[in-house]
């Protein structure tokens, strides 16, 4: 089974640009979802307790923000050719 990956993101953050160009850099393919363009995200994510994005999300399982996504990579051990 392949691993899935989603972003949560706003076009105007930085952070959510951050951890997108992040799971690029260790070419992981994942899916963007913009909550401006889905009001109905939106909702979902307040009434989940999610106040800010990017939100990530790893085979279902809420990883987190920028620095969160950082740390669950080193912890699953995923690697690049940068950190080698």
């Amino acid at each position: 089974m392949a691993d899935k990956w989603a972003v949560v993101s706003r076009r105007d953050c930085k952070f959510c640009t951050d951890v997108m160009s992040l799971l690029k850099d260790y070419n992981i393919d994942f899916e963007p979802f913009d909550i401006r363009h889905s009001p109905d995200l939106g909702d979902f994510l307040s009434c989940a307790g999610f106040t800010t994005v990017p939100q990530v999300f790893h085979n279902g399982k809420v990883v987190g923000g920028f620095s969160d996504t950082q740390r669950y990579l080193r912890l699953i051990g995923v690697s690049n050719d940068l950190t080698n």
